[in-house]
């Protein structure tokens, strides 16, 4: 094929897809997907579940959440926790005014139950140097000097009236002097920092490494599957590679020049859209679909990554004509050129009149 009659190709019969279409048609596809991913839950949970028993894993992490002082509970735990399944979390999550005693029982009560060697155990004095960092500037506390004078170890009453905060202090320490560190926001906001990283400790613990292991196994089977099926199963049956969302759109596949896209295409553009999705789902969130969007929005053609893997377009089908190959554009070329101008058709019309009026 020669470089006119690419370029001819390419300027009369092709429009590229707009973005706002794309976009229409990439969020319905979307949500037929999460619709499909649900109904092959129903089939992918159960194995899931027998293989890596997650259920017992699920529920083993939800009674160490209620020991672990982090949330909140609709009931006060029994100390020998025999109604710990009659008590439901309430929020996940303690109220600002109750974070810094809840932040001292998960390390001194909760972690200290799983450590059966009694050197390992968390004591307040390393507490106070690890967790609340007294000694440090950015700690609000300060230790109580022996012998030294009475002194206030909280705040005015007058000043919590308006903001709540929690008034707990670890025996042996007091709030600094100065009011850059005893004000009720900074109060909040130091126990709210000790307290989340609290929160991330737990959810580091290797019950919930397991249950997060396995929920992105679930997570990444449920996606090939409803994925397989939205980009590639329907594309493979429905003209020009559409999706429904394509279809919805009058939106279709073309290859860069603009034929008909084979299955193989089809079958490399949908695997490089599902490594991309695993990509950014396992290594970097929204970054590799972001950079797709991006190289879209400033590429001539508006190819994404996958299309410029494929060597694919999306087109507008209400403005393009996809060609089975190059030798049908020819032929259609020559058929053009063979058609009688607008001159030589009325010429010949005229001519056909003139013999069936005059009798000739």
């Amino acid at each position: 094929m020669n470089n006119n009659n690419i370029a001819q190709r390419d300027a009369l019969d092709i429009a590229n897809g707009n973005a706002l279409k794309r976009t229409g048609a990439l969020l319905l596809d979307l949500i037929v997907m999460y619709l499909v991913m649900n109904f092959f839950w129903f089939a992918v949970h159960p194995i899931i579940d027998q293989v890596y028993d997650y259920s017992a894993t699920v529920a083993a992490n939800t009674i160490d959440l209620k020991k672990s002082f982090l949330v909140t509970l609709d009931a006060p735990l029994l100390p020998d926790f025999t109604n710990i399944d009659d008590v439901e979390i309430t929020e996940n999550k303690v109220p600002v005014e109750k974070m810094a005693e809840a932040t001292y029982q998960f390390y001194t009560v909760f972690l200290n139950s799983e450590i059966t060697d009694p050197s390992e155990k968390i004591t307040d004095e390393w507490y106070i140097v690890n967790i609340l960092g007294v000694g440090t500037e950015t700690s609000i506390f300060e230790r109580i000097i022996v012998d030294e004078p009475a002194g206030k170890k909280g705040l005015d009453s007058d000043s919590t009236e308006t903001v709540k905060f929690d008034p707990f202090i670890v025996t042996g320490l007091k709030y600094k002097d100065d009011a850059k560190y005893n004000s009720p926001e900074a109060i909040n906001a130091f126990n709210t920092k000790i307290y989340g990283q609290a929160v991330n400790l737990f959810n580091n613990r290797p019950l919930m490494d397991k249950i997060n292991e396995v929920v992105m196994i679930e997570n990444t089977i449920l996606v090939v599957l409803s994925s397989s099926i939205v980009f590639l199963a329907i594309p493979l049956l429905l003209k020009h590679g559409q999706t429904l969302g394509k279809k919805a759109f009058k939106l279709g596949v073309s290859t860069t020049l603009g034929y008909h896209v084979g299955s193989l295409t089809l079958l490399v553009r949908y695997l490089s859209f599902l490594v991309i999705g695993l990509l950014s789902n396992l290594f970097i969130p929204i970054v590799f679909p972001f950079i797709s969007l991006t190289v879209m929005v400033f590429n001539k053609n508006g190819k994404s990554l996958h299309d410029l893997i494929a060597r694919t377009r999306v087109v507008d089908l209400t403005k393009t004509v996809i060609y089975a190959n190059e030798e049908a554009y020819q032929e259609h070329l020559k058929n053009l050129s063979a058609r009688p101008t607008a001159d030589e058709y009325n010429e010949e019309v005229f001519g056909e009149r003139f013999k069936e009026e005059s009798g000739a």
